[in-house]
């Protein structure tokens, strides 16, 4: 005969697998480690020229294959967040200055990861084209008051009013 009482009982050692169950839960999840893999890290560091050492302001920090990147400040100094951890390409560039690409950069979550980059000035190869058409050399007069000084070692001493080609090409 089932008696309500007697079933109550009975239900007691399921309760109290149940209950040591939520209690192992609750001891892991109070235990437990952040998983770093779920967390993010960043990257912070400086863009310098590589030259004279200076700040370069303004410079572009990406991270290839995770749409991140950052401006430098006017110190140089710089700070990429929201990183997944794993290894990244990380390119350096600024105007007037060579970019820079670094490979195997390592994101740990929940970490910083120091990136300072160095960049060296470009170097033009060639002169500018221009379209500006110089001035054809002009012709000098002579003034009585220069008569007293030779312009030219050798040569004839022009007299006053006779034109004579400029001193020098320009």
């Amino acid at each position: 005969m089932n008696h309500p009482s007697h079933a109550r009982f009975s239900s007691i050692p399921a309760l109290r697998r149940a209950l040591a169950l939520v209690a192992v839960c609750f001891a892991l999840a109070a235990c437990r480690t952040p998983s770093s893999a779920s967390e993010t890290g960043w990257i912070e560091g400086r863009v310098t020229d590589a030259v004279t050492g200076m700040a370069i302001a303004g410079a572009e920090v990406s991270v290839q294959g995770a749409r991140s990147s950052a401006t430098s400040a006017n110190d140089g100094n710089f700070r990429l967040e929201g990183l997944p951890p794993g290894t990244w390409k990380v390119r350096c560039r600024a105007q007037g200055y060579e970019s820079v690409t670094l490979s195997g950069i390592r994101i740990a979550g929940g970490r910083s990861t120091r990136l300072d980059c160095a960049l060296q000035p470009q170097v033009a190869l060639q002169a500018p084209e221009t379209d500006q058409i110089l001035p054809e050399p002009r012709s000098y007069k002579v003034k009585a008051a220069y008569l007293e000084m030779p312009l030219r070692v050798g040569g004839p001493i022009p007299s006053p009013g006779e034109t004579v080609p400029p001193p020098f090409n320009t």
